[in-house]
């Protein structure tokens, strides 16, 4: 494997712009925006918990079925919310 040198005349990246471009190409290849969200220990725990168990698929399919459920619980007389 060759090494790369770097130019000296180049610019390096600086962190912001690594992460910017990681998060338009994680973008571009799940084709979808990400949100990021924070989760407490016990929760995570349980999401992969049932992932593992595969009552799911992935933890945002988790995720999602329980916010439709949630949403479903507080507002029964909304269904077509749901649909959209």
């Amino acid at each position: 494997m060759t090494k790369a040198i770097h130019e000296p005349e180049e610019a390096l990246m600086d962190m912001q712009e690594v992460w910017e471009d990681f998060l338009r190409l994680k973008e571009l290849a799940v084709g979808q925006s990400y949100r990021t969200v924070a989760i407490d220990e016990q929760t995570d725990r349980l999401i992969h918990e049932i992932v593992d168990k595969g009552i799911c698929g992935d933890a945002t399919e988790v995720i999602v079925r329980a916010v439709r459920g949630f949403f479903a619980s507080v507002w029964p007389s909304s269904p077509e919310k749901m649909e959209k």
